[in-house]
């Protein structure tokens, strides 16, 4: 998967707006709660775009399947090991197998 600049430019400009937003009215907390939300969509985004959806697609879709999917995964494993733990367990998960059907899936 190659990334091409002069294809992907508008979506540079949206991500950069949305930290630069975040950063100007909210502070430090709001750029932090930007990362975290770009954090959060990359596993459904990579897993749809493995489906050979359009990014807008992927993006959009993996935004909502995020909520469903970490919320639920940390829901559950929070009655194994502590809250906190459990949210950085499960994106991190998430994240590893959505790369891993990125690269290696058929």
């Amino acid at each position: 998967m190659q990334f091409d600049l002069r294809k992907n430019w508008m979506w540079i400009v949206i991500i950069v707006g949305i930290l630069l937003f975040g950063l100007v009215f909210f502070g430090i907390h709001g750029l932090r709660f930007g990362i975290g939300l770009l954090l959060f969509t990359l596993p459904g985004y990579f897993a749809f775009r493995k489906l050979k959806f359009s990014p807008e697609e992927s993006a959009c879709y993996g935004f909502f399947t995020s909520i469903g999917i970490v919320s639920g995964i940390v829901y559950y494993v929070g009655f194994v090991i502590p809250f906190a733990w459990a949210v950085y367990a499960s994106l991190i998960l998430l994240l590893f197998a959505s790369l891993y059907l990125l690269i290696w899936g058929k």
